[in-house]
């Protein structure tokens, strides 16, 4: 499977239809970070769009609302179970899903796509180079790519890492540093933009934006957890201490909560690119905006 990761131990065996029905549920953050993604790409009526790590379809959906029933989207998602609630609340007859990686785009044809995003799945690319090549071949000349990912020069010390190093690192857990990146694929902006522009993709855009994230208690934080990283939050902890290791985050995270709940900020980078002619300058100067 392409996101596999053998030495960072991710895992697409671990998702359930429980869990993938939980993100759709509980994935608001996320959500909101791609309609300000689409709202970039200003898509338009009749345009050929692809959706690469759609999940359950929530974003595609809206995406196909703002192409009228016109032209096609296709939203692809190595997680079967997300897939199969993605088909099941499609109601649009333009919309299809696949299961399948970022760079796994063969049954596309070069320049035959308007417009390309991935919202908050690039850090769980492994292979991030050929994702990035497969998808400025598909593009059409003019083409457009959005993303979404989390900056990690600015997450690296978010109060939910904190709190999971914190707890699992001490006994009887005594997980090292390594054993805990559920997203081990996480870019700075700088690297983005350097991934972006080896594959020949023109940048005009790279801003991070600061979300404010509220879970209601600690219990909310976790199934969050558990739901957006299909499973992998606790994977390295031995089933026969798991539910110890919840208790534990749970009890360090209740320490964080106020009358409005418990804060996560988060810093996203938004990054636009196009795929220009062949030989055209790609270095453009990129405004970099921090919000």
């Amino acid at each position: 499977m392409k996101y596999e990761s053998k030495n960072l131990m991710v895992s697409l065996t671990l998702d359930s239809p429980t869990l993938a029905a939980a993100y759709d549920a509980t994935s608001d953050a996320q959500f909101a970070n791609g309609l300000r993604l689409l709202a970039a790409l200003e898509l338009q009526p009749g345009q050929t769009v692809l959706d690469i790590g759609c999940g359950t379809g929530r974003l595609t959906r809206h995406a196909a609302a703002l192409l009228g029933g016109r032209g096609r989207l296709t939203g692809l998602d190595p997680l079967p179970a997300r897939v199969a609630l993605a088909r099941e609340k499609n109601t649009f007859a333009n919309v299809e899903y696949r299961v399948a990686a970022g760079d796994e785009l063969d049954f596309l044809p070069a320049d035959s796509v308007d417009v390309v995003y991935l919202n908050a799945v690039f850090h769980w690319i492994e292979k991030q180079a050929e994702t990035l090549a497969q998808i400025r071949r598909v593009l059409k000349p003019g083409g457009r790519l959005g993303l979404a990912t989390g900056a990690h020069e600015l997450n690296r010390r978010n109060p939910l890492q904190t709190v999971t190093a914190s707890v699992l690192q001490s006994p009887p857990f005594n997980l090292p540093p390594e054993r805990l990146a559920s997203t081990p694929h996480r870019v700075t902006t700088t690297q983005l933009i350097e991934l972006l522009l080896a594959a020949g993709l023109t940048v005009s855009e790279a801003r991070v934006h600061l979300a404010d994230r509220v879970f209601p208690d600690p219990t909310a934080v976790l199934a969050h957890s558990e739901a957006s990283s299909f499973g992998n939050y606790l994977k390295a902890v031995p089933d026969g201490l798991k539910g110890e290791a919840r208790a534990r985050l749970q009890a360090a995270l209740a320490r964080r909560q106020t009358p409005r709940g418990i804060a996560l900020p988060h810093h996203t980078i938004f990054a636009l690119a196009e795929k220009t002619a062949d030989g055209e300058c790609n270095d453009r100067h990129t405004p970099l905006q921090f919000l």
